[in-house]
């Protein structure tokens, strides 16, 4: 089911770029196409939309390839993500997606992305296997409307099961992983549909029928959009401020049946405290000026499993991990534990104020007369002193230009500057490498321990309570 390639205009063309020789790939980005396989074909087809690798379908895990993986496909938001990554919808809706990802689905595309990540020499763990919800914005302008799926219902440490690399604890480790029991974890989500208008396959864990997601939380809705607004610093295909969706959704407007039924996830929410009554925290990037919600399609205090990050403290039952510039709490009991101990390098600043960014772009001076300068702009968010975060991946600053039908027009920038990508929140971004230090050491961690039990001192009983002498006389 191959993809449109075309020209759409005078300099314009869609839905994809083509290349003549192969490209860097460093992730694999897992999608929900929030709409039925059977709308896949008029969209692919269509040259004046985006486009992606690979369909996975719902009912029986039949795989369709739409672009080649040597050409870049315009799905994940960010044109640096786009131009190092393969692609890949499955059919189905988040707010439904414990009933729309299929057994069926998951064995078939672990092992389309095992195969995939062999070839390309692709880790496979969360640090490259990312959802579209782990992709960062490319700018400030574009992180709220930064898309959210597959959504907290896949199952990422059966997916990694199923590809021969399950999430296991290490020995001595100097960080964690996110790792709930899927089946019983069931946090309190808001946002499902109301009335569901469609079926698909069954579901893995509750052997259900699928139903088609319609509705969104009215305050972390994913706005309706089908325009191809254009920002001024990148090719409009590949930083549009609100990525056209792959199907119609609904706009804020749309009623919610409040609370989703219970089910099982892959998500632990996270708290500005140690208690269960305490606010979540806030992700000042994606919901600006507005707090986070328990929403299905509100990632802003969630940690999924599989991602790894650094602790910052521990008090009973509840471990705080660094997250977005802060301490985030989550309730991980011993007795069920909600992560497991990791390994793996972790970087702190090496001054104050370290900026993020949602992409790794070359410096100016690597840039060549025939390419326009791309600057990487800082995110609203800072690393402070004595913070630590999950080191994934290093590479240098580059950046693919197109702007053209013909791909012998294509030129690659790569500059000297070097980027880390770090698990910062719930998704990755990257900072400069001079502005930080590299440690395989475990961190500082702050360790509160349960006030041991009062002691009450012990009285006699009056039986045997000593009798007074009396004095002699």
């Amino acid at each position: 089911m191959p993809a449109a390639y075309k020209r759409t205009g005078k300099g314009d063309y869609g839905n994809h770029d083509t290349l003549n020789g192969p490209r860097r790939i460093d992730y694999i980005v897992i999608h929900d196409t929030e709409g039925t396989y059977e709308g896949v074909p008029s969209m692919v087809s269509d040259p004046e939309y985006v486009s992606w690798h690979y369909t996975i379908r719902s009912s029986d895990g039949h795989v369709a390839q739409h672009v080649r993986t040597k050409d870049i496909a315009w799905h994940a938001g960010n044109w640096d993500i786009n131009s190092r990554s393969i692609g890949i919808e499955h059919e189905g809706y988040l707010a439904s997606g414990g009933t729309w990802y299929t057994e069926a689905m998951y064995r078939s595309s672990a092992k389309l992305v095992k195969y995939l990540a062999a070839k390309h020499h692709i880790p496979l763990d969360r640090a490259h296997i990312l959802g579209h919800d782990n992709v960062p914005g490319p700018s400030p302008e574009t992180l709220p409307s930064m898309h959210e799926d597959p959504g907290p219902y896949w199952d990422w440490a059966h997916y990694f099961d199923l590809m021969g690399s399950p999430l296991q604890k290490a020995k001595k480790g100097t960080s964690i992983i996110i790792r709930p029991t899927y089946e019983t974890n069931q946090p309190h989500f808001t946002g499902c549909t109301a009335k569901p208008t469609g079926t698909t396959g069954t579901s893995r864990t509750t052997g259900t029928t699928g139903t088609t997601g319609t509705t969104e939380d009215n305050e972390a809705a994913e706005p309706a959009n089908t325009t191809k607004s254009v920002n001024p610093t990148e090719p409009a295909k590949s930083a549009k401020p609100t990525e056209p969706v792959k199907s119609a959704k609904p706009t804020k407007s749309a009623k919610t049946t409040g609370s989703c039924s219970p089910h099982g996830a892959s998500a632990v929410f996270l708290r500005t405290e140690p208690r269960e009554d305490a606010p979540l925290v806030d992700d000042i990037g994606k919901r600006v000026g507005k707090p986070s919600t328990y929403s299905v399609y509100d990632h802003s205090a969630r940690a999924s499993a599989g991602q790894r990050y650094a602790v910052a403290a521990r008090k009973g039952d509840w471990t705080a991990i660094w997250y977005l510039g802060g301490k985030a709490w989550f309730y991980n009991p011993a007795a069920a534990p909600t992560a497991i101990p990791a390994r793996g390098p972790l970087v702190t600043p090496r001054g104050k104020h370290v900026r993020v960014y949602g992409r790794a772009y070359p410096e100016k001076s690597a840039y060549r007369s025939t390419v326009a300068y791309q600057p990487s702009t800082p995110l609203d968010y800072v690393m402070h002193p004595g913070q630590y975060y999950s080191l994934g991946l290093t590479l240098p600053g580059s950046y693919h230009a197109t702007n053209s039908f013909n791909p012998a027009n294509h030129v690659t920038v790569t500059g000297k500057d070097r980027y880390h990508q770090i698990q910062f929140g719930h998704r990755v971004m990257f900072v400069m490498a001079k502005d930080v230090r590299v440690t395989h050491r475990t961190p500082p961690i702050h360790v509160t321990h349960r006030p041991p039990p009062a002691r009450v001192a012990h009285r006699p009983s009056p039986a045997h309570a000593t009798r007074r002498t009396p004095p002699t006389t």
